[in-house]
């Protein structure tokens, strides 16, 4: 299995994991699915895909896995990371992305922006 395909199933894995969460949490919120696949296909809409040249991942987090995904935001240029994950809420991670002008975020808080800013 090449490395890309490595990364590509491991990220298949974690957006299946955040896709169950999101499905309990919708539950727990009053949520309707319609609104959750509304928000989920903006955010799609805005993304792009990017590559990460694994040489070029420092570890960061205290959990190995989790350097890729900061890294990936960095090269792909994003203005937020999304996540849940108290590893990417560091102060190491957090320096790191603030210095790449990322603001970490957790999920409400970008529906709130994504709101604010159509």
């Amino acid at each position: 299995m090449s490395v890309c395909e490595a990364a590509r199933q491991a990220a298949l894995a974690r957006h299946n994991r955040i896709m169950d969460e999101r499905n309990r949490r919708a539950v727990e919120a009053d949520v309707t699915e319609e609104e959750i696949e509304r928000d989920v296909n903006e955010i799609r809409a805005l993304g792009e895909f990017v590559e990460v040249p694994l040489m070029d991942v420092l570890s960061l987090s205290t959990d190995r896995d989790d350097d890729f995904v900061v890294h990936l935001a960095c090269t792909g240029n994003a203005d937020y990371q999304c996540t849940l994950d108290r590893h990417l809420r560091t102060r190491p991670v957090i320096d790191f992305c603030q210095a790449s002008g990322i603001t970490i975020v957790a999920d409400a808080e970008l529906l709130a922006v994504l709101r604010r800013h159509p």
